[in-house]
């Protein structure tokens, strides 16, 4: 079992690394895990694919300068020798990770964390899908990860995480923000859609969760076929993360319909909080006597539907 993770100071200091460690016994009663190895800068925040021709590629971003954290601002003009480098890699290993060198990447129009996969097509080609603050963007390579097509928008979204996925059936799933042809205004309706001509055109569009709150979309297939996509909901505040189960037929059908199908399914949650009311339904009362309770030191607004009517002065709480 491989473990991918990243490394940096706050959300992104400039450089920031990802690292990996292995469990060679990860269905013992106790794992034990390789000691961890620094890969390269920036994050990979999407799964390792494995090529037709044996090869692992994995998706690497070193993000770019405008996410640098600016309170504190203390990396906003450091490792600026990594300026040309900014953009979504790819790293391939010819060795089942035992090493890993970087191909090339791609730089994405007004792009945002990247968050790209990447999916080998029927012919072999490279095809790379990433987030941008203008929708979900697309660039190809024919000489694996080496060189990559000048990118171009490939469908309407929301600034967040998208997830796409070769099935076993050679089918292509992805799970955006609604449909096809639509930006979502907040990150709401979550859906599935299916590709049988490598992501050219799509069909179905089965809606896994529709309320707001919800984004980091990313999943799997397993063994019997079916589909297990995990996401969060209200994560600033409820911490929750939820699942949807379905089949490649209930996307075509749009509908939960397949023998143990699930959706709206709560997987994990903040330990601790069994007992108290969560967050987001102390928003829903008084904003005083919520901040109260959550003991929260920032500005109480009174609020009427979208619309804020008064801000009172923050009270002195637990910094002060």
């Amino acid at each position: 079992m491989w473990l991918f993770f990243d490394q940096s100071v706050n959300d992104f200091d400039g450089r920031a690394g990802v690292w990996f460690s292995v469990c060679s016994n990860p269905d013992d009663k106790k794992p034990v895990w390789s000691a961890p190895k620094r890969l390269w800068h920036g994050t990979a925040k999407s799964k390792p694919i494995v090529l037709s021709n044996g090869a692992w590629l994995l998706p690497v971003s070193l993000l770019n300068r405008g996410i640098i954290d600016k309170n504190p601002p203390t990396y906003l003009n450091a490792y600026t020798e990594l300026d040309s480098l900014r953009m979504a890699h790819v790293f391939i290993s010819y060795d089942q990770g035992e090493s890993w060198q970087r191909q090339g990447g791609v730089r994405f129009p007004d792009a945002s964390y990247d968050e790209h996969h990447v999916v080998e097509r029927n012919n072999h080609d490279l095809w790379m899908t990433a987030r941008t603050n203008n929708g979900i963007w697309e660039s190809v390579s024919k000489d694996q990860g080496k060189t990559w097509s000048k990118p171009a928008q490939l469908l309407p979204h929301i600034s967040s995480r998208h997830f796409i996925r070769r099935l076993k059936s050679g089918n292509i799933l992805l799970v955006k923000h609604g449909e096809l042809n639509e930006r979502t205004k907040t990150r709401s309706k979550l859906m599935a859609f299916l590709s049988g001509d490598d992501g050219r055109t799509w069909q179905g569009g089965l809606m896994l969760d529709e309320r707001r709150g919800i984004s980091y979309p990313d999943g799997f297939q397993s063994a019997e076929g079916m589909i297990y996509i995990s996401y969060d909901h209200n994560r600033a505040t409820d911490g929750h993360i939820m699942m949807a189960k379905f089949s490649e037929e209930d996307v075509f059908n749009k509908n939960f319909g397949s023998k143990n199908a699930r959706s709206k399914q709560l997987i994990a949650e903040p330990k601790g909080l069994d007992k108290l009311t969560p967050p987001s339904h102390l928003l829903k009362m008084d904003r005083e006597k919520s901040a109260r309770i959550l003991n929260i030191p920032s500005v109480v607004a009174s609020v009427r539907g979208d619309k804020i009517m008064k801000v009172k002065k923050r009270r002195k709480g637990l910094y002060g």
